[in-house]
């Protein structure tokens, strides 16, 4: 067979560009076990990381059979609705970004999609605007559970008690935890509220005093870099542990994160397809966050800290066998 490159991903001057990789097999409309199909990978251009998912993923299925390489910049996506609509409409596609899924659910309603690098927050909300009624839409998220940070904060610091917790996802999140609770242990959640127009230090340095850490949720791009430096700043001052979600947070100066990385996101999706080959896709719709991530650490902070911490491996085996719903009970303030 001969040896394929991993796709080059272009960009453009518009706002994203989508590239296609098409992975062929048989050739069937029924989406069951024994009609292989063919895989169309859609990876939005709005960043290096958007990039280096789509040829992870990439390189991951390159041992399929029958391989077969195409790309589009966003200029062209009229073009491909013109001409290949029918194609799109009967393959399996992997959308990498919220935009590529955003073009899939608006043009191509019938396709079977699984789309990856995606919060949960995004693909709801794509998913409840276009395509409410669709079962064949799955989604992989790249944001973490907060059950999996509480771990983490466990495992790094066994005496905390009280947590002050920022971002989107808190207030539901917390819910869920809350509806079904163990009693072995006891962590208060306090979340904070941030606005555009928050005056970050009043508003945070009270939250530090009262807190043994503090956990970072994704929010919106211009919350997250006007309040990192403030929370790691006032984390500084106030000789307190931040967990975060990204390794660019833990550069900057957090304790730790967990996140899934692109080489866990390809991992997961490409066992993902393994199973839907050898068992057929699904019939019911599903939305859920991976199994696959990765623990990064910084041993100046904790240093700073005088905080002992396990190895990011160990860690990160720790965090994947143990569930925190199993032996701690979660109380919001």
């Amino acid at each position: 067979m001969t040896k394929r490159t991993p796709p080059q991903l272009i960009r453009s001057a518009g706002r994203c560009t989508v590239v296609f990789t098409l992975l062929m097999a048989i050739l069937c409309g029924a989406r069951t076990a024994q009609c292989a199909t063919r895989t169309v990978t859609l990876v939005t251009s709005q960043g290096h990381a958007y990039e280096e998912v789509g040829n992870r993923v990439y390189n991951n299925l390159i041992g399929t059979e029958d391989l077969v390489l195409r790309t589009f910049n966003v200029g062209e996506l009229d073009i491909l609705n013109k001409n290949e609509a029918g194609f799109l409409d009967n393959a399996l596609v992997v959308t990498v970004g919220t935009s590529a899924l955003k073009y899939m659910a608006t043009n191509h309603q019938n396709a079977t999609v699984l789309a990856i690098f995606v919060t949960s927050y995004s693909y709801q909300a794509v998913i409840a605007e276009l395509a409410p009624q669709r079962h064949h839409f799955f989604g992989l998220y790249i944001d973490q559970p907060l059950e999996r940070y509480l771990r983490l904060t466990q495992l790094i610091l066994p005496s905390a008690k009280s947590l002050s917790i920022t971002g989107l996802k808190a207030a539901n999140t917390v819910a869920e935890i809350t509806e079904s609770p163990s009693s072995n242990c006891s962590i208060h959640l306090e979340e904070v509220e941030m606005a555009a127009d928050s005056n970050p230090i009043r508003l945070l340095d009270s939250y530090f005093a009262r807190s043994d850490a503090f956990l970072v949720f994704p929010q919106a791009n211009a919350l997250d870099r006007n309040s990192a430096k403030w929370i790691l700043y006032l984390a500084s001052r106030h000789r307190k542990p931040v967990i975060a979600f990204s390794e660019k947070y833990v550069d900057g100066g957090a304790l730790a994160a967990v996140f899934a990385g692109p080489s866990d996101i390809a991992t997961e999706t490409s066992d993902i397809l393994s199973v839907w080959r050898e068992t057929g896709i699904p019939d019911t719709a599903w939305g859920k966050t991976g199994d696959v991530f990765t623990v990064k650490t910084n041993l100046r902070i904790a240093r700073f800290l005088k905080l002992k911490i396990a190895s990011e491996s160990q860690l990160t085996q720790n965090l994947a066998k143990e569930s925190l719903a199993r032996d701690c009970e979660v109380n919001e303030r």
